[in-house]
């Protein structure tokens, strides 16, 4: 991590961590918080509707760079844990929204080719959503290195950048605060349901 100083468990940061029933998937979001709103909440509920394992990091203390690490270099035993016991991993993070990609954006990178491509086909055949293939069209997205923690499952992972206007979009009250955490829209249902899909598609 980019922190100047050591970082206390408890109080600048907290993890949420549980093995789901079907443990072969992994769900994960660790860049959660204020800094990539949305991607925890979006994280937790796919966990739910697959009763997956779930790793979930979350700066508590309002520093989003002291907390910020990449997912070649995130290696907490709890999340490197879940993701090696499971066939599949994915990983939320956010991304800002640009005028040159679509509107409601999501780029989907990562290693396995299957779920990337599943998941960019039903986002779009949805309408209501944009979708980039990271790998091949935005590579500083694209999630691909080898010891990226989502491509560290059995059959590799998928890294979904979500976009600020759709991660906005996902609450119900349109926008992120902390009385609207846990609070999905219909639109943000909707995009845990595609991803659920895309999961359920690939591992038969």
């Amino acid at each position: 991590m980019a922190a100047s100083r050591p970082l206390i468990e408890g109080k600048d940061f907290s993890v949420c961590f549980r093995i789901g029933p079907d443990p072969s998937v992994a769900v994960l979001s660790f860049h959660s918080g204020a800094g990539e709103h949305g991607a925890l909440e979006i994280a937790d509920a796919l966990a739910q509707e697959l009763g997956c394992s779930l790793y979930i990091f979350e700066n508590t203390m309002g520093v989003y760079a002291d907390t910020h690490t990449t997912s070649n270099n995130f290696d907490d035993p709890r999340a490197v844990a879940a993701v090696e016991y499971a066939q599949v991993a994915v990983a939320m993070h956010g991304a800002a929204s640009s005028p040159d990609f679509p509107a409601m954006c999501t780029f989907v990178g990562g290693t396995n080719t299957d779920l990337r491509m599943a998941f960019i086909r039903r986002l779009r055949e949805d309408g209501r959503f944009g979708a980039v293939d990271a790998v091949l069209d935005y590579p500083v997205l694209a999630g691909f290195g080898e010891t990226g923690i989502q491509n560290r499952a059995q059959l590799g992972g998928i890294q979904c950048e979500m976009a600020t206007d759709l991660r906005n979009a996902v609450f119900e009250a349109g926008n992120y605060n902390q009385s609207s955490r846990g609070q999905l829209s219909a639109l943000g249902k909707a995009y845990v349901a595609i991803l659920a899909a895309a999961i359920r598609e690939v591992l038969g």
